[in-house]
């Protein structure tokens, strides 16, 4: 899957849609990674769901706890995606 978008939503919802996907094929709830996180339920609930970004603190602990790589979550962006927008000099993820 690749998207086209590069703002920083569209990766975020992708990040969070990997999340979930690898918490529902480990048969995990979203109270357990709530607890590994030291977050609420609500707050697991918007990382999946791109209400909230995952911050890369985060993103390393769930990688860890998922037995996965952090680049697991950002496998399927394009590398459109990792670019910084024309003449700003950022990165697209912020």
């Amino acid at each position: 899957m690749t998207m086209s978008s590069n703002t920083p939503g569209a990766i975020d919802a992708h990040v969070g849609r990997r999340l979930k996907a690898r918490r529902l094929q480990l048969r995990l709830k979203q109270g357990d990674l709530a607890e590994t996180l030291q977050v609420s339920i609500q707050q697991v609930h918007k990382y999946e769901t791109a209400k909230s970004g995952l911050p890369v603190d985060k993103l390393l602990r769930l990688s860890q706890a998922l037995g996965v790589t952090p680049a697991y979550f950002f496998d399927g962006i394009d590398a459109a995606a990792a670019r910084p927008p024309a003449g700003t000099g950022k990165p697209a993820v912020g």
